[in-house]
């Protein structure tokens, strides 16, 4: 009974209608499940509705399980390619993030040690991952994303 509790609690403080933090403004995660990474999605002219700027700590290959069988095609979670990153948030406590992208998706150059800014469309769903230059700083990720072109 504990453990639903807890996800009934994270499903709540998950779900769209519940406001997530603000950092100047613009909406930030403040709440993600510490072992699911979060989920690609193509951004089919959808804006992010929300953005989380990382520190990339480890990029790697997706095994897929036994065999990998999870990569298979005619799996509707299964990506080509699949990759792993995962990294520290800028400027804000919390879990460390994972997400899980097509290799084809990575943009060109991101690497350990690499800033990035999530784009999400909800809480589970990204839909961009931007690299700042390096002239923007850390505490102005926040006000630059929203500029940037998704997809």
């Amino acid at each position: 009974m504990r453990g639903l509790a807890q996800t009934l609690l994270l499903a709540a403080a998950l779900a769209p209608g519940v406001a997530a933090s603000t950092e100047q403004g613009i909406p930030t995660m403040s709440t993600l499940p510490p072992s699911e990474p979060l989920l690609w999605q193509g951004a089919a002219d959808r804006k992010p509705a929300q953005f989380i700027a990382m520190r990339v700590n480890a990029i790697r290959k997706e095994g897929g399980g036994l065999f990998g069988i999870g990569n298979s095609p005619s799996l509707a979670g299964a990506m080509p390619d699949a990759r792993l990153v995962e990294g520290s948030r800028i400027g804000e406590d919390g879990p460390a993030v994972k997400v899980k992208v097509p290799g084809g998706e990575l943009p060109k150059g991101l690497d350990k040690g690499s800033r990035v800014v999530l784009g999400l469309v909800d809480a589970r769903h990204v839909i961009c991952l931007l690299v700042p230059p390096d002239t923007v700083a850390d505490s102005a990720l926040a006000s630059w994303a929203p500029s940037q072109r998704c997809g």
